[in-house]
């Protein structure tokens, strides 16, 4: 049977539309992240030919780590990732506010001005949030591996 988890997921602009990094908490465990894409995002075009798995990872480039040590990920894992992290980032990218504080964050940078407005501080711009999750048993399998190191106990709901 299926078990529903929370996952909560947290991206960082690195730069717009080309890099983000951040973390995503399934089941208390934390893997931080760093996406980056071959081609910024506002110039990607999905191909009508299948790619293999090794064009998409040349496409998607993707750092998993758990405790600071990166985690080779196998194909399917990948695959995993890839679907978690652009769903998040691909919301973020498209979020206007997240480009109306990246130009501003992008500004403060260049001008060296880092105050902003006198009613906020630009820092990062991020987002985080959590969401109920359906895990299926084989990918509950996968992630209770001792390199994800997630537990699913019995407790958990299932579907």
């Amino acid at each position: 049977m299926s078990k529903v988890a929370w996952v909560q997921r947290h991206v960082e602009l690195v730069c717009h539309g080309v890099s983000y990094k951040g973390y995503i908490r399934i089941t208390g465990v934390r893997f931080d992240y760093e996406i980056k894409f071959a081609v910024p995002l506002n110039e990607y075009k999905p191909s009508d030919t299948p790619m293999s798995v090794d064009e998409v990872r040349e496409k998607f480039q993707i750092t998993v780590k758990r405790e600071g040590k990166a985690i080779k990920l196998a194909h399917n894992e990948f695959g995993f990732f890839l679907l978690v992290l652009a769903e998040i980032v691909s919301d973020f990218y498209e979020n206007p506010l997240t480009c109306i504080l990246s130009e501003s964050f992008v500004k403060s940078r260049l001008t060296g001005n880092t105050t902003g407005s006198p009613h906020f501080i630009v820092h990062n711009v991020c987002s985080t949030d959590s969401i109920r999750a359906v895990f299926s048993d084989e990918l509950c399998q996968m992630l209770s591996d001792p390199k994800f190191g997630c537990v699913f106990p019995d407790s958990l709901a299932t579907v």
